[in-house]
């Protein structure tokens, strides 16, 4: 983590592959070889990434998934999946909101109004 921190990427890489050598199954560690590989600019290989620590994660509802989400979804736009990026977007915007709302008609009008705030960015 502290080479990552200090962006000396190469040596972080290597680090968390080793990591993964030890328990591949950590959705977190995936989550932070995606980062390094977007910081890197190796977009494609971020988004399998990512999608692999998704794969992992158990509780839909962790901060794990939700970050693993968000750089998703900030990985899909530098790709320019704008259809990928509207259901990872929304998927955020859902479990970070969903705990904090008493009302779920809240949630699907905040939901639509993200949406469409989306929808006319990538137009």
């Amino acid at each position: 983590m502290e080479y990552l921190r200090t962006n000396n990427l190469k040596t972080a890489i290597l680090s968390f592959q080793e990591a993964l050598k030890i328990y591949d199954k950590d959705p977190a560690i995936y989550n932070e070889i995606g980062v390094i590989q977007y910081k890197s600019k190796l977009y494609e290989e971020s988004r399998d990434t990512l999608l692999k620590g998704l794969e992992l994660c158990i509780d839909r509802n962790s901060a794990t998934y939700e970050t693993l989400a968000k750089n998703l979804a900030h990985t899909y736009r530098k790709l320019q999946y704008s259809y990928k990026l509207d259901t990872y977007f929304v998927l955020e915007i859902m479990i970070m909101q969903y705990n904090s709302m008493n009302d779920p008609y809240e949630l699907i009008q905040r939901i639509h109004q993200r949406t469409r705030l989306l929808d006319s960015r990538i137009t």
